[in-house]
């Protein structure tokens, strides 16, 4: 776990995340922090904005650059704690490009089999799309405009930066503001250096 953050301080991040024990690691490192982060985002929205949040039957919320997703941890724990505003249906979508390196985490960590009946049987579906952020990145039709009501990026933008010029990634990243409902929320949180790209599109 120590080496694991280590590697993760390097601006240019070359973690080999198919290992499964790099992915224990990671996960006993970060899995309580990373799932507050996006827990912590959707009160604020909800503090904010209750009415937006829980006015939709079906919430649809995007994870971009989640590896092995402790956002939907988060997701979950927020709408436990508000169940009596439940949608009937949060669907979570997640993009990565390393979607199937992260196969062990996500199938033992987030949705193992004995779990995956609660989580169906809790409104909750989960679907994953291979996407590199470092080169032009488009979504499907049915996704890329007016759909998702909350998309996130998290822990991940430094990861972009080394590998991509900034003007691809603010293209990237506004092909994602597209695909928001009017009023929706993008949530980013990362490293400070990664900040002016975010100022930039505010």
């Amino acid at each position: 776990a120590s080496q694991v953050y280590l590697d993760l301080q390097n601006d240019v991040v070359t973690v080999d995340y198919s290992d499964p024990e790099v992915q224990t690691a990671y996960i006993l490192r970060y899995f309580q922090g990373y799932w507050e982060q996006f827990n912590r985002a959707l009160w604020m929205i909800k503090e904010s904005h209750e009415d937006f949040i829980f006015s939709h039957p079906a919430l649809n919320i995007g994870l971009f650059g989640c590896g092995p997703c402790p956002e939907i941890i988060g997701g979950i724990r927020f709408f436990e704690d508000t169940r009596d505003f439940l949608p009937k249906e949060i669907k979570f979508h997640l993009y990565d490009k390393k979607t199937n390196e992260w196969e062990f985490a996500l199938k033992n960590f987030i949705f193992p089999r004995h779990r995956q009946n609660d989580l169906i049987n809790f409104g909750v579906y989960i679907g994953s799309e291979q996407a590199d952020f470092t080169k032009s990145f488009s979504l499907a039709e049915r996704f890329s405009k007016d759909f998702y009501h909350v998309c996130s990026f998290q822990n991940c933008l430094n990861e972009f930066t080394e590998f991509c010029s900034d003007e691809m990634l603010e293209k990237n990243i506004n092909t994602v503001i597209d695909s928001l409902v009017p009023g929706g929320f993008l949530v980013m949180t990362d490293r400070k250096k990664t900040l002016p790209i975010a100022q930039r599109l505010e």
